[in-house]
C-alpha cells in the first residue's frame, strides 16, 4: 500500500481560483512532516508538469489561510516535478530560470544578484557556474551552487554535478528576470476571513477532527512518531529547497 494521496483527497475542502485549480490537477501528496519544533508543516507534493514558484507560494498561502488561520504554523510546499520528454538539464534551467530568480529573491538578495550575474555552462551531467573573483562570490558562491544542485536533484530527479569557478573576466551584466515581484502572500491570521476548515478531511490514515472543533496540527501526528511525520515515509535525505 502506498502512502501517496491525491491533492483533492488531502485538501478536500480547499477553495482555489481557476489558475491554482489547474496547477494542482493530477498532483500527489507523498508525505507531510511537522518540522522545526512543530512550527512548520512541510508538504511534499509531486506535480505532473512544471508549476511556477509563484503558484507554489500562492498554494502555501491558501493552505495557511483556509486551514491554519489561528495556528502558529508556517506552510512549506516541497515540490517535485515529473516532466515528459526527458528534457535536458539546460532546457529545464532556461524554462525554470525566472522561478529560481523569484525563489532566490525571497531567500537572499545577495544570492539573487550572484545568480543573475553568473555564467552557466552545462555538460552532459554537470554544470559549471562562473562568478566574479570577489569577496561576496567567495563567501556566498558555494551556497548558490549547492542550492542549484539540490533543485535539480530533489525537484527534477537529475543528479547534476555543480562546480564553482572564479574569474576576473565575467562581464558586469545588468540582468533582470521577467517575473513581477509582487509580494508573496504572507501566512498571517489577519489576512483571513473564512471560518477554519478541518484539513485533510478525506485523507487516511490521518484522523479527521470534528468540523466545528479547532484544527490542531498535532492531531495528525502518528503516535510514537518523534520525527513529526504526519503521513508518508520518514525523511531520508536533505529537505527539498
Amino acid at each position: 500500500m502506498t502512502d501517496e494521496q491525491k491533492w483533492e483527497q488531502v485538501f478536500a475542502t480547499i477553495n482555489l481560483d481557476s489558475e491554482l485549480t489547474e496547477a494542482v490537477r493530477g498532483a500527489v501528496i507523498t508525505r507531510m512532516v511537522l518540522a522545526e519544533g512543530r512550527s512548520v508543516l512541510r508538504v511534499f507534493i509531486r506535480f505532473p508538469r512544471l508549476v511556477s514558484k509563484r503558484d507554489v507560494y500562492r498554494l502555501e498561502g491558501e493552505i495557511k489561510k483556509q486551514y491554519f488561520r489561528h495556528k502558529d504554523v508556517r506552510i512549506e510546499l516541497a515540490e517535485s516535478f515529473v516532466l515528459g520528454g526527458s528534457p535536458r538539464a539546460e532546457e529545464i534551467f532556461e524554462e525554470y530560470r525566472n522561478d529560481l530568480s523569484l525563489e532566490l529573491h525571497q531567500k537572499s538578495p545577495v544570492l539573487l544578484q550572484l545568480f543573475l550575474h553568473a555564467e552557466y555552462a552545462f555538460g552532459k551531467d554537470d554544470l559549471t557556474v562562473t562568478l566574479p573573483k570577489d569577496m561576496v562570490s567567495r563567501e556566498r558562491g558555494k551556497e548558490l551552487t549547492e542550492h542549484l544542485r539540490a533543485v535539480f536533484a530533489d525537484r527534477f530527479g537529475i543528479p547534476l554535478s555543480v562546480a564553482l569557478v572564479y574569474t576576473d573576466d565575467v562581464p558586469k551584466k545588468e540582468r533582470t528576470f521577467e517575473t513581477v515581484l509582487e509580494p508573496v502572500p504572507e501566512q498571517t491570521p489577519e489576512l483571513l476571513q473564512a471560518e477554519d476548515q478541518p484539513p485533510f478531511a478525506a485523507a487516511e490514515p490521518a484522523p479527521v477532527p470534528k468540523r466545528n472543533r479547532p484544527v490542531k496540527a498535532q492531531t495528525y501526528r502518528r503516535k510514537g512518531n518523534k520525527e513529526g511525520l504526519v503521513y508518508g515515509r520518514g525523511i531520508t535525505g536533505s529537505p527539498i529547497p
